[in-house]
Order: structure tokens, then sequence, then C-alpha cells
């Protein structure tokens, strides 16, 4: 390796903006083009304050008046090796000159994720917009730039390998906040630990999630579960990455031959305040069934708050009705009630028949072509009151108490069509769901924002019907120059939430023991989408009959 050298770096805000340099002269230039701050190498003798303010004078023609040392950076690049002083500045006087470097523009703060930059750069200029204290960062890039190590106040970061959706290794690998920052999918496992009941069934136990927790702060979730590490074998269905997870989680020390790999799930959620958590995820789920007291179990903490044993058709109601605050998806649930009816009859299924994708697969694209959209009448009130029942009486998705009489489902049918669409979808010539848009609010001022709700049958969820029920409806909705759809959902929901995610709403707000039903208090969220631009004055409202 080469002798290391010594160099600045400055971010120069204003307005909400950097200045960034875009290095397209020079050939021979190791950011040949990237998008960096200005500054420069160290001449004989400077210190880093006088090499920051020389080389803003040289690059940008601007004094500085106002700069701040915020960080160090080790960075290696193949035999390459420099030690890099990360000033910003918010003061400077002066006028701009052309840069022989580059290109020099300020880019809004929000805009520089989307520049070509080098990859350890979205990290520490994530820490310099947090205000993190004084920073030290070691970035390690192969010879083809790929970003392989990063070390923060010399505590190393996590990394995963980025696989495809058949989940095979692509050769890259992401560190951890980029790959959920960015939706990169990586690989997780899923461990539910299982014990038999003499009457046939079965318990699991669930773990309890540290409060601490960036995502699902409290609720009940898996047995065991956490990401694939970058260089894990992908083999085996990474029953490896299982086994550590088991220990690190519950101190359970496994063998492999003990866990029993049911299939893979595909998992897409969105969170965070600025919706900037983008988890897209290939689970690899496992079955372990030997013997465990949870009172010799020894937790981590920082993960698991606690852990209790619960029945399986008793979870599997709790999750359906969200009694109880969670993050388990019935698609696992439904894996595990498979696994064990081909127990009981001594048939192994194989493990693809357990995949379950979140994207539609060639049939169900096939069933697609097969759904018709209409608009609902009066007369289909007893078809869709079948299916919107089971959600009255079995579930809290809905907060009605009572099932509507087919007489009083139908006016409410013709009392939305007088101003807003009520759609119904066919399926082989029958009903199997429906959508519509009610008022958000009554006053005047709310005639450009629509509250909506869908109700598909429960054995068509994941078909795609849902999705062109909502299709649908937008298209009509931004045809009557509609700007604002919103949705209200109880919470935890995590399909609901991750089916409006898919198509473009993001969460606005959450109230806390909203509703009362199935002998618990509940939580609802408001999503909402924009479906058209707000305009002064905006275009009038145009009633759904007048279409």
């Amino acid at each position: 390796m080469k002798a290391p050298e010594l160099s600045t770096l400055c971010y120069i805000e204003k307005d909400g903006k950097y200045l960034m340099l875009h290095r397209v002269v020079k050939e021979k230039d190791v950011n040949k083009g990237k998008w960096i701050g200005v500054g420069g190498h160290f001449e004989e003798g400077e210190s880093p304050e006088e090499c920051v303010l020389r080389e803003v004078k040289e690059e940008t023609g601007y004094t500085l008046t106002s700069f701040h040392y915020r960080g160090q950076l080790t960075f290696i690049c193949g035999d390459e090796m420099e030690y890099i002083s990360v000033f910003t500045a918010d003061g400077f006087t002066g006028e701009p000159i052309a840069c022989d470097e580059g290109v020099l523009e300020w880019i809004p703060k929000e805009e520089i994720r989307k520049l070509n930059l080098w990859e350890g750069d979205k990290l520490f200029l994530q820490l310099l917009s947090e205000d993190h204290p004084f920073f030290s960062m070691k970035l390690v890039y192969s010879e083809d730039g790929e970003l392989r190590q990063v070390a923060v106040d010399g505590k190393p970061l996590e990394f995963f390998d980025v696989i495809d959706e058949n989940g095979e290794k692509t050769g890259k690998v992401k560190e951890r906040s980029l790959a959920h920052r960015e939706g990169t999918l990586h690989a997780t496992v899923h461990i539910w630990v299982r014990r038999k009941r003499q009457d046939g069934s079965f318990d699991l136990l669930l773990q309890k999630r540290s409060s601490t927790k960036d995502s699902y702060a409290g609720c009940f979730d898996i047995s065991a579960a956490g990401h694939v590490d970058a260089g894990e074998p992908a083999t085996d269905h990474y029953r490896q990455a299982a086994l550590r997870e088991l220990s690190e989680e519950l101190g359970i020390r496994a063998e492999a031959e003990q866990l029993h790999y049911m299939g893979k799930r595909r998992v897409h959620h969105i969170s965070g305040k600025d919706h900037s958590f983008i988890d897209e995820e290939l689970s690899y789920v496992f079955i372990y069934e030997e013997p465990v007291n949870e009172s010799e179990l020894n937790l981590q903490v920082s993960e698991v708050e606690a852990v209790c044993w619960t029945e399986y058709r008793e979870l599997r109601k709790a999750v359906a009705v969200n009694s109880i605050k969670h993050c388990i998806y019935m698609e696992e649930l439904d894996m595990l009630q498979e696994a064990s009816g081909e127990e009981e009859t001594g048939q192994k299924a194989e493990a693809s028949k357990h995949d379950i994708p979140i994207q539609e697969t060639a049939s169900e694209e096939e069933k697609r072509k097969e759904v018709r959209i209409r608009t609902a009448t009066k007369a289909d009130a007893p078809a869709l009151l079948n299916i919107y029942a089971p959600y009255v009486e079995n579930t809290s998705i809905t907060f009605e108490y009572i099932v509507p009489s087919p007489e009083e489902f139908a006016d409410r049918i013709r009392h939305t069509l007088t101003r807003y669409p009520y759609l119904v979808a066919e399926l082989d010539g029958e009903p199997a769901g429906y959508a519509y848009a009610s008022a958000f609010k009554s006053r005047a001022a709310y005639d450009w924002s629509v509250e909506t709700s869908i109700y598909v049958s429960r054995d068509l969820r994941s078909s795609g019907v849902g999705s062109l029920l909502y299709e649908k409806l937008e298209e009509y909705l931004t045809a009557q120059h509609v700007c604002n759809v919103c949705a209200c959902i109880t919470y935890p929901n995590p399909p609901s939430i991750a089916f409006h995610e898919k198509h473009g709403y993001k969460t606005v707000a959450h109230f806390h023991a909203s509703g009362y039903k199935q002998d618990a208090w509940h939580d609802m969220i408001w999503m909402e989408k924009t479906l058209c631009p707000h305009t002064i004055p905006p275009r009038p409202f145009i009633p759904f009959p007048e279409l």
C-alpha cells in the first residue's frame, strides 16, 4: 500500500443546499464522475484548518468566515490510502469562480443522495445531517469501487449481501443502514420455536420485542429472527444464520439437523417518520422443536424484552383480530399449520411449495385478467355483505359491531354513488371484493379529500383483486379532481399497511387506543396519498354521476 495522503473535504451550506463538485475534468482521478464536497491535499506545514481555507478559496472563490471541523475519514481504495479531515461551513464571502477540478453546483440536501456518490459518503453525510459529534470513520473499498468495510469510532458496521428475487447473491454488498434506506433486497431468517400438545395442536414461543427497537417496539413477534450477514453461506437456506440468531437472541444452542426448513417469504415494509426505512427482505423460515424451558433462556436484552408460550389457534385468532400488538404475518402461521398437517400424514412437502412471493405469480396474473371491475348497484348488497360480515364478526379491521341488514347496506351503496365511486370486483362472475370512497370531512373545504375503504374475500387476499380495485378507484377519483386519498387502518395490521405502501400511501398519523372491540383497545393510523396537484384555485370537484 502506498504511503497515506492528507486532505480536506468541505461541505458549504446555503439555503438548505450543499455546494457540490462534480469531478469530470481530470482523466486520472480516483473521484472521476463522482459528486463530492470541495477541498484538496495538504501543502507542507499546513494544519487542517489552513488547508481547507486555501482549498475552498482556490476551487470556489469563496473565503470561509464560519466553518466547523466535523470528523476524520480513513479512506482506503485498492492500494490508495488517504486521511481526510471533514468540515462544514455556514458562512463565506466573495464571488464564485470556475473550478478546474470539475463543475460546482448548489444541490438541495434532500437531493444529494440521488447523485453519483461514493457509498461511504452517504454514511458520513447522514452523520453531518444528524449533527453527530466529532466522528472517525474508516471506509474500505475494493479496487472496483465497491464499499466493503465501514467502522465508525472504531466500531464496525453491519453489511448485507445484495440478493435477487430468487435469493441468489449478486456479488455486491450493502451497509445495513443504506440497505434499509434504499430498499435493497437482502436475506433474513425467521425461527419458530414449537412444542406439540397432547390434543394435537401446538404452542409457539413468542418474543416481545424490546421497547428500544426502532421498529415494532414492544410488539409480539417470531421466536427469533435476524438478518443474514454478508459472507454467511447461502447453502442449505441460510441454516447457519438461523442457528446464530437462536443463540444470540434466546441463548438456545441448536444443531443444524434440529432446524426444519419450511420455505421462504417475500417481505416489503416501509416505516419511519419520513418513510426512510424501506425493508425489502427474503425471509427463510424454520421450525425448532427441541424441548425449551423459557425460564432458563438467556435473552438478548437489546432485542428481546420477554418470551411466552401461546397456543397456535389462540395466536391465529389474536393476529386475525389484532387483539394483541404484534408484527406477525398470517402467511407464516399458514406455513406452520401446513407443516403440522404434513407431519401428521407423514408427507414432507417440497420447500418451493411454501415460497410466498410478495409479487404476483404468473398464475395470479392470469387470474387478474379474469377479474372484471364495475360500478356497484343496490342489488349487489347481499353478495357484498357476505364479504363484509366476517370482518365485522371476527376482526377489529372494521370498528363496526353489528352486521348491517341487506337493506341498510343497499342504502349505503346508493348514498355513496350520489357523490363517489363504489366498485365491485367480479371473479368468474361472482363478487370477490369491493372498494369505495367517502367524504373525509363534510365541510366544503374538504371537497378534494376522500377516505377509501376496501374489502376482499378472505380467501382471495394476495390474489391481485385488491390492487385492481384500488387502481380503478384512483382512476375515477383522479377524474373527479380529488387531490388527497386517505385510509384509516387498525394498528398493527402489517398486511394492510404493506398493501397501502405498495400503492404509494404513507403513514401520516398514529392514534392510540382509539377503538374498543374484541375485548381489546386498538390503535389506528391514517395513511395518505396525493393523486392530483394542489393548484390554486383547485379544479372543481366533479361528482361521480357527472363523469
